[in-house]
C-alpha cells in the first residue's frame, strides 16, 4: 500500500501550532467548494408521516397546574377560520367542542375537519388528521418549555421556539446561573417545529455551550428542527467554529452510562458539533445533519464505558472534519470500552474535500500562507494518487467517518464498525509518518474511494422525496 502523508501532515501541523488543544479536528477543503447553509428553515412536517403529537395535559400557569382542555389548530391550519365542524374518531381518547379538544387518555384518534362553503371555496372539503396522544405537556413558548423540562416531564411542542439563556431569564434563576442547557430527563416531541438555538450557541468563545443536554435513560427526541447559528449567504463553515454543540448526550457522572436514547426524524444545522456522544447507547434514525465546523456527530471513546450507536436512514453534509468522528484522549486498555457503530438502511454523507486550493481547518487562516504550500507540495507527489478520487480534473478525498486517537491514547482507538460496506464505504488506514506519531496513534477513514454513490460536485438538497426515504427507508 502506498504511503499517504498529506492528511497526517496536516494534523501534525495543526497540533504543532496548538490549535485543537489535545485531540484534533482536522480537514482540508478548497474555498471553491466550501459549503453554506440553506436559507430554508421551514418546519419538517412531512417527517411525521401524518401523525401529529399531543400531550395529555397543557400548562395554564408556571406551577404544575394543568388542564386537559385546550384550543388547538392542527397542521391543516390553512383551513383555519373556514372550518364548519370538527369531529373525533375515538371519543374515548379525545372529544371536541368547537375548536376545543378535550384529551381523555393516551392513544390515537383522527379528527375530521369539514370546511365551510365560501365564495372562494365552493365545495365543502373533508380533511382528516391523525393525532398521537402521549404522556406529557403541550407547550408553545420558551417559558412553558422551560418549566416542563425543569419538572422532568415529556414535552410536546406546538410552535417555533427560540431558546433563551436561562441565566438571563428571571423565572429560570433556579438554574444556578451557570448551566445554559435544557437538561432532558424526559422525551421531547417537536411536531416538526423549530427550536432556535442561536442565542445559546452565540454565548461562548470556546465551543462548549450546549442548548440541549440529555441526562437520563430512555429519552426520545423526535420531529424537532434544531437550528444553530444564522449563516449569511456565501459564508463558510469557519463562522461556526466557536458555536458549541446542539445536543450533548452524556451522563457526566463517572461510571454512569446512558441507555435507550433515540433521536428520530430530526434536522440539525449550523453549529460546531451537532450531536456529541460519550458513554451512551443511542439510535439516530431518519435525521438530516448538516453544516458543522467540526463534525455532525462526534463520539468520544472513554474509560467511562462504551457507546453503542445505531444509525439508520440518515443524511449528513458539510462538516470540516468528517460527518462522524470517533476520537479519544485517554489510554483505553479495556477493549470493552471501544465503541460499536451499526449502520443500517442508507447513510448519505456529502463531505468531499477538494484538494485544489486546499486550506487548513477554520481558525488557522493566520498560518495559511506558511502551511498551504507544504500541503500542496505533498499532494502533488505521485505516490499519493491512489488515495484520492479524480473527478473533473480535480483530486478529492471523501471524509465520511474518521477514527482518530491522540498520543495519550497509547493503545489507539479501535471501534467496531458494522454496515459500512453495505452503504458503499471503504476502510482506509493511513500510515503514520514520523512527524505525526509524536501526536497520533490511530488514523482510519471510512468513505467512498473509487466506487462512489455521491459525486464530489453533488450538493445536498432536502426535498419531499428524501423526507419520505428518511421516514420509511429507501427502496433498493
Amino acid at each position: 500500500m502506498k504511503s499517504n502523508k498529506i492528511v497526517l501532515i496536516i494534523i501534525a501541523i495543526v497540533l504543532v501550532i496548538g490549535i485543537a488543544g489535545g485531540l484534533l479536528a482536522y480537514s482540508i477543503y478548497g474555498k471553491d467548494d466550501s459549503r453554506t447553509a440553506s436559507a430554508d428553515l421551514t418546519a419538517i412536517y412531512v417527517y411525521m408521516g401524518g401523525n401529529y403529537y399531543l400531550g395529555s395535559t397543557a400548562y395554564v400557569a408556571e406551577s404544575t397546574d394543568t388542564t386537559d382542555t385546550f384550543s388547538f389548530y392542527s397542521v391543516s391550519d390553512y383551513a383555519e377560520g373556514d372550518i364548519d365542524y370538527i369531529s373525533s374518531s375515538d371519543i374515548n381518547v379525545a372529544t371536541v367542542s368547537g375548536t376545543n379538544i378535550t384529551i381523555i387518555t393516551t392513544g390515537v384518534f383522527t379528527l375530521t375537519y369539514v370546511t365551510n362553503v365560501t365564495e372562494t371555496n365552493t365545495v365543502a372539503e373533508t380533511l382528516n388528521q391523525e393525532y398521537q396522544v402521549v404522556e406529557g405537556v403541550n407547550v408553545a413558548d420558551y417559558e412553558h418549555l422551560f418549566y416542563g423540562v425543569e419538572q422532568n416531564l415529556p414535552v410536546v411542542i406546538h410552535n417555533n421556539i427560540a431558546l433563551l439563556d436561562p441565566r438571563a431569564v428571571e423565572y429560570a434563576i433556579p438554574h444556578d446561573g451557570e448551566e445554559e442547557a435544557l437538561e432532558l430527563d424526559a422525551s421531547l416531541f417537536g411536531n416538526g417545529y423549530r427550536l432556535d438555538c442561536s442565542r445559546i450557541l452565540n454565548l461562548s468563545e470556546s465551543s462548549n455551550e450546549n442548548p440541549i443536554k440529555v441526562t437520563s435513560n430512555d429519552v426520545v427526541i423526535q420531529d424537532v428542527h434544531f437550528t444553530g447559528i444564522v449563516m449569511e449567504e456565501g459564508q463558510g463553515l469557519d463562522v461556526l467554529e466557536t458555536s458549541g454543540r446542539i445536543v450533548k448526550v452524556h451522563k457526566e457522572e463517572d461510571g454512569e452510562r446512558l441507555t435507550g436514547i433515540k433521536i428520530l426524524h430530526c434536522a440539525m444545522e449550523n453549529a460546531h458539533i451537532l450531536i456529541s456522544i460519550k458513554a451512551s447507547d443511542i439510535q439516530i434514525k431518519g435525521c438530516i445533519l448538516k453544516n458543522a465546523s467540526d463534525s455532525c456527530v462526534s463520539i468520544c471513546t472513554t474509560m467511562e464505558g462504551t457507546s453503542n450507536i445505531d444509525v439508520e436512514n440518515c443524511a449528513m453534509a458539510n462538516s470540516v472534519v468528517s460527518c462522524m468522528t470517533f476520537w479519544n484522549a485517554e489510554d483505553i486498555t479495556d477493549p470493552a470500552n471501544f465503541i460499536i457503530l451499526n449502520i443500517s438502511g442508507f447513510l448519505d454523507l456529502y463531505n468531499w474535500k477538494s484538494l485544489a486550493n486546499a486550506k487548513i481547518v477554520p481558525g488557522t487562516e493566520s498560518v495559511a500562507p506558511l502551511v498551504n504550500p507544504i500541503i500542496k507540495k505533498e499532494m502533488e507527489k505521485e505516490e499519493n494518487e491512489d488515495y484520492f478520487y479524480e473527478y473533473d480534473d480535480t483530486n478529492y478525498i471523501h471524509c465520511g467517518i474518521i477514527v482518530i486517537s491522540s498520543k495519550i491514547g497509547g493503545h489507539g482507538n479501535h471501534p467496531t464498525m458494522n454496515g459500512f460496506e453495505e452503504v458503499g464505504f471503504e476502510e482506509r488506514t493511513y500510515p503514520l509518518p514520523s512527524i505525526a506519531t509524536r501526536f497520533l496513534t490511530t488514523c482510519v477513514l471510512y468513505g467512498y474511494n473509487q466506487e462512489v454513490n455521491i459525486m464530489p460536485d453533488e450538493q445536498f438538497g432536502d426535498n419531499e422525496d428524501l423526507y419520505i426515504e428518511l421516514l420509511n427507508g429507501r427502496e433498493d
